[in-house]
């Protein structure tokens, strides 16, 4: 559940968990149906006959729910409204009622996407940090901004070295030319093979292929 503030926990506790349905209480069944559902006595409505007890019990009469949906028209969620007392919603309630489902759409939808951002970039994260080639990220003018575990032990520089300097420290000058050129065609979009040769700190050629 994302919000009840005012139903008792004991209550959200016994139907937290329950399946949607064709006869599983007003939000189970509208999440089934895809559409408003209006019971207004729980009592004595079939979709309540397995779930009415917990909810008189708890002084809970009746129960207008309707479908909470994405902008894909997938069903995320339920939006209800219990009342103490039989009752039927009248217009106005109907629009309060339309209104924050849509709210609590968008809510759920943004709340989804930034969660399968942060998913997306730790996945990328691990694959760069323990990637077993060395991966330099760096800007267009050669300068470092991110290097993971395997570029810092075959150049032999710690990271926080590496993002001090530039490639033009580490690449023999005869072969920066063409290093710089396939840089830039592969920030356009065109890869190529490249065989280079880099200077290890301690003054060792390193002969690259990538």
């Amino acid at each position: 559940h994302g919000a009840a503030p005012s139903l008792p926990k004991e209550y959200m506790k016994a139907i937290n968990g329950c399946p949607i349905g064709p006869e599983v209480g007003s939000c189970g069944t509208a999440a089934f149906r895809k559409e408003l559902v209006v019971v207004s006595d729980i009592a004595a409505d079939p979709l309540w006959q397995n779930y009415k007890e917990a909810a008189l019990a708890h002084g809970l009469r009746s129960c207008w729910s309707l479908p909470i949906f994405s902008s894909t028209k997938k069903v995320v969620g339920t939006f209800g409204i219990y009342q103490r007392n039989v009752s039927s919603p009248q217009e106005e309630d109907l629009e309060v009622v339309s209104t924050f489902s849509a709210l609590a759409g968008l809510a759920i939808e943004q709340a989804q996407t930034k969660s399968d951002l942060q998913e997306s970039r730790q996945h990328y994260q691990s694959l760069f940090e323990y990637n077993k080639d060395a991966v330099f990220s760096l800007h267009l003018d050669g300068t470092f901004f991110a290097v993971n575990r395997a570029a810092a032990q075959l150049t032999g520089y710690p990271r926080h070295e590496l993002l001090k300097i530039t490639l033009h420290d580490l690449v023999v000058p005869d072969d920066l030319p063409k290093v710089l050129e396939v840089l830039t065609d592969t920030a356009n979009g065109y890869s190529r093979h490249l065989d280079f040769r880099l200077r290890h700190k301690n003054g060792a050629m390193l002969y690259i292929n990538a």
